[in-house]
């Protein structure tokens, strides 16, 4: 899993991240507006969306390895152009590009996982990956700012090229053709034959698809809302930003700390425990927002949603992975990755829209009681996704 995964998955959460800080100030200088920044910065998660299903029937088609390197070859290709263009739209339609190729990338290691990672070792495995991904995201936004700071934003495209090399690299010193036979599919490649193995593959799992699912779907809120939801009661209490930002790494600092424990859980305990525990911690960490008047409660309530987001990291990974049909590995996991890319985008409207209509107590309060309302149901009625058979 090192070279083939975990590598790739760091350089990759590190690309994307390095950018982060100084994009939007990049787009502001090339004369972009706040409302044509958001809609820049957007496109990223917007080609995500768009690239899940498809990018899991290009899985099932061509195999994990060629899909993997062309879409490598692609982000490179990318970034390259970022360094070069100058212009809004042409900007804005890159960004798309490599959105939809990155998202393909976790599909890719989520279908190599399910095909090659025992069940009762993929809670390790992909706790791994989370754990990756977020050293590559600890580490980007602190190098790209230095980057940015002293040879100006450009630099950091061809940086975030180079980055996507040494993946690439990586995952071909490390990867095999095994997850490539055990996922291409010699069926027609059209929807309605697509449909037809999902639905054949899926019998008798759509209870534990809908149970699981809506709790997973739950996190994916939390995870996003959080985005959202922190830095605006920091600003509520008048904190300074590096305050604010002290409080946001804490949190992330617990978050790094835990993904390896997660992974122990998820397999020990079940799949069941890890999801329970995320979305209660998660929850207390949001409820023990709204009595805080001060920095001290404000950041040990960051740390504990922190620590809360810690015990899943990977899980809604290892989730699709155990409710993987074998004769649908990758159109499946496309479909469960849309499934959460959906989630986090309805996060911050969720959180925005209670926010316009009542206040942001209200919505810290609703959506924590949305999140153990979750893990009520996965703790309750949800199967045990690592007990059911591939």
């Amino acid at each position: 899993m090192i070279a083939p995964a975990y590598i790739p998955v760091f350089f990759f959460a590190f690309s994307l991240s390095a950018i982060t800080p100084v994009f939007p100030r990049y787009l502001a200088g090339l004369g972009a507006g706040v409302a044509t920044i958001g809609v820049v910065v957007s496109m990223r998660g917007l080609g995500q969306v768009f690239s899940d299903m498809p990018g899991g029937f290009l899985l099932a088609r061509l195999g994990i390895r060629p899909v993997v390197v062309a879409s490598y070859v692609l982000s490179i290709v990318s970034n390259v152009a970022l360094y070069v263009l100058r212009d809004i739209p042409s900007i804005a339609a890159v960004v798309f590009v490599s959105g939809f190729f990155t998202s393909i990338l976790i599909t890719a290691i989520m279908a190599r996982v399910r095909t090659t990672v025992p069940a009762g070792m993929r809670g390790r495995a992909l706790s791994g990956v989370g754990g990756s991904l977020r050293v590559g995201m600890l580490f980007g936004p602190v190098i790209g700012g230095v980057l940015a700071e002293r040879f100006g934003v450009p630099v950091i495209f061809l940086v975030r090229a180079v980055a996507f090399a040494a993946g690439l690299t990586s995952y071909l010193a490390g990867a095999t053709d095994t997850a490539r036979a055990a996922s291409r599919d010699p069926a027609p490649f059209g929807l309605r034959d697509t449909l037809g193995r999902l639905r054949a593959g899926l019998a008798g799992r759509w209870y534990a698809i809908a149970t699981v699912g809506f709790a997973i779907l739950i996190l994916s809120i939390l995870r996003s809302a959080r985005e959202v939801i922190i830095p605006l009661w920091g600003e509520q209490l008048d904190l300074a930003p590096a305050r604010i930002g002290f409080a946001m790494s804490i949190g992330a600092a617990f978050d790094l700390l835990l993904f390896f424990p997660s992974g122990i859980i998820s397999d020990r305990f079940g799949r069941k425990t890890a999801v329970t525990v995320c979305l209660v911690g998660f929850s207390a960490g949001l409820l023990l927002i709204l009595p805080a008047r001060g920095a001290a409660l404000y950041i040990l309530a960051a740390a504990v949603v922190g620590v809360g987001n810690g015990f899943g990291a990977g899980i809604n990974m290892t989730t699709g992975t155990d409710l993987a049909p074998s004769g649908a590995v990758a159109e499946f996991l496309g479909l469960w990755r849309l499934y959460g890319d959906l989630g986090a985008a309805a996060g911050p409207a969720i959180v925005g829209s209670i926010t316009a209509v009542l206040a942001l107590g209200p919505a810290v309060a609703i959506t924590a009681g949305i999140g153990l309302l979750g893990a009520l149901v996965m703790a309750t009625i949800a199967p045990e996704t690592r007990d059911i058979s591939a």
